[in-house]
């Protein structure tokens, strides 16, 4: 169901008496974006499992500290995550059968919320992860300070970009994504 189909069934006129809502495709729709959010939250449940487990293995096996603890750093910040994951990506439910009043509210309330968390992206899920890549890098650069420009750029220079890339994109993402659900918030009025 597209934006504007939302809006057209949505959109109530309280000075109407004939007023019909079509409550199934209502619940359908709550239960898509319920379903949506709970499997986002699964995958990214696993993905912060994984680089919790991967960053923690790098950081022992790690054979110079100072790149251990960039490692280690990288791994709390995956546990982070992931725990703001599970701590702020829950859904209030809507009561099935509650007045179709209220059921809409709730799922405004759902849309609004889930928006405003991926706004603040940057804060609760990039954030937690720029220390110990800030670290890592860091300890690259250091480490081929002198070897000449073409090594230092590849092993410095190279993962700065990407990463830089990437949480910029993650962010780009996400915001887009929460101008979508604040449109399907807006439809519900």
């Amino acid at each position: 169901m597209n934006e504007e189909e939302l809006r057209d069934l949505w959109r109530l006129d309280p000075e109407e008496d004939d007023v019909t809502v079509d409550m199934t495709a209502i619940r359908q729709a709550a239960l898509d974006f319920d379903r949506t959010i709970a499997r986002r939250n699964l995958r990214e449940v696993f993905a912060g499992g994984v680089v919790v487990a991967a960053f923690a293995a790098m950081a022992v096996t790690a054979g110079a500290v100072p790149q251990a603890v960039g490692f280690a750093l990288i791994a709390v910040g995956g546990a982070v995550v992931t725990y703001n994951m599970v701590r702020l990506g829950t859904l209030a439910e809507a009561d099935p059968s509650s007045a179709t009043g209220d059921y809409l509210q709730t799922l405004e309330a759902n849309y609004r919320y889930q928006a405003d968390l991926l706004r603040r992206v940057p804060v609760w899920y990039v954030g937690p992860l720029v220390p110990g890549y800030a670290v890592h890098v860091g300890v690259r650069l250091w480490e081929t300070w002198g070897s000449g420009l073409v090594d230092t750029l590849m092993l410095a220079g190279v993962p700065t970009v990407v990463g830089l890339l990437v949480g910029a994109g993650v962010i780009w993402l996400n915001r887009r994504a929460a101008t979508e659900l604040d449109a399907k918030a807006d439809a519900l009025h």
